[in-house]
């Protein structure tokens, strides 16, 4: 893995931040999430609540793992990250729930 093959890159210790926004009256929600930091198979289950998760990006290579729970009735939403709060980049936008991928490559430099 490098920065040019990663979802997000950012400087080392940034907060990322990740959103899950569900379709209108929709009930899927970002049920979870792990951190796993590559070069030490150090794995950080991340604490979700609204719908968000943030960490620190640590150095080099890592990846997050979210998990979405569907509602009864297969639905749609959307995932976003943030840098420091900066503008949000969607990572996949109004898909639906069950083609989602659900990890997604760092690299902190």
């Amino acid at each position: 893995m490098s920065a040019a093959s990663a979802d997000f890159v950012a400087n080392t210790n940034d907060t990322i931040e990740f959103i899950f926004t569900p379709k209108d009256q929709g009930l899927a929600f970002f049920a979870g999430a792990s951190l796993t930091v590559t070069a030490t198979n150090n794995h950080t289950a991340l604490t979700v609540a609204g719908n968000q998760t943030s960490f620190k990006l640590p150095q080099g290579d890592s990846f997050v793992q979210v998990a979405v729970v569907d509602g009864p009735v297969p639905e749609s939403g959307t995932l976003a990250f943030t840098v420091n709060g900066g503008d949000p980049v969607e990572l996949w936008s109004d898909r639906p729930l069950v083609h989602m991928p659900g990890a997604f490559f760092g690299f902190g430099s």
